[in-house]
């Protein structure tokens, strides 16, 4: 249980909010975060049976398409996924703690700090991977253009298959830090991603299953 003091310090953090002048300063969020109450984390999400489900989906996906190269797109607390049973990883997050943890706990796999719905292209070691990932990343993008630039990149990084977590519905309750812009189903459409699947939903959240367009 934290002290008081430590809980007093915690009060007195900056809010991310109110910093950047926008609804969440997500690199400066998530530093705080996964510094602070690491045993939070990345939240709910990644804890308990939610996490046991996404990673054995993630796992199924994987050896259905191949057992090839992955990227994943906002990483976080890494408590989702046993990354060692992957050759080949790439895991991408804005938050420079999620980035040195990882390459701490699997020195084998690539990690790189990074925004991916910047306006100027992530600077990445790879081209394109054979499965993409992307959880709970779009639910905080309170820029629409942001969430649009995330969500083309995911898939023209995509060679076989990707798994998105997102809103395909507006969320039944209200969060400063969740933003909601149209069915991640229609923005993953118009990007040209094929064969969209739901395969899981959790939260208020529906993870799509797609394809890369042809060609």
């Amino acid at each position: 249980m934290p002290s008081l003091i430590d809980r007093l310090l915690r009060r007195r953090r900056p809010d991310p909010r109110q910093r950047s002048g926008t609804p969440l300063d997500n690199r400066m969020f998530w530093n705080n975060r996964y510094r602070s109450d690491p045993e939070r984390g990345s939240g709910v999400g990644s804890r308990g049976d939610l996490a046991q489900r996404k990673r054995e989906l993630v796992e199924q996906t994987w050896r259905d398409y191949g057992q090839g190269s992955v990227l994943d797109v906002g990483f976080g607390d890494l408590e989702v996924l046993d990354l060692s049973v992957f050759t080949s990883y790439v895991g991408v997050d804005i938050a420079d703690v999620a980035v040195e943890r990882g390459q701490e706990k699997y020195p084998q796999h690539t990690f790189v700090r990074a925004d991916f719905g910047d306006a100027a292209e992530p600077e990445l070691p790879i081209t394109g991977a054979d499965v993409v990932l992307c959880f709970d990343v779009l639910i905080h993008q309170f820029d629409p253009e942001s969430y649009r630039r995330i969500i083309e990149r995911l898939v023209r990084f995509t060679r076989r298959v990707g798994l998105v977590a997102a809103y395909d519905n507006p969320p039944a309750k209200g969060s400063p830090i969740v933003a909601y812009h149209e069915p991640v189903s229609t923005t993953l459409k118009r990007a040209g991603a094929k064969n969209l699947e739901p395969v899981m939903s959790y939260r208020g959240l529906r993870v799509i299953r797609y394809e890369p367009p042809a060609g």
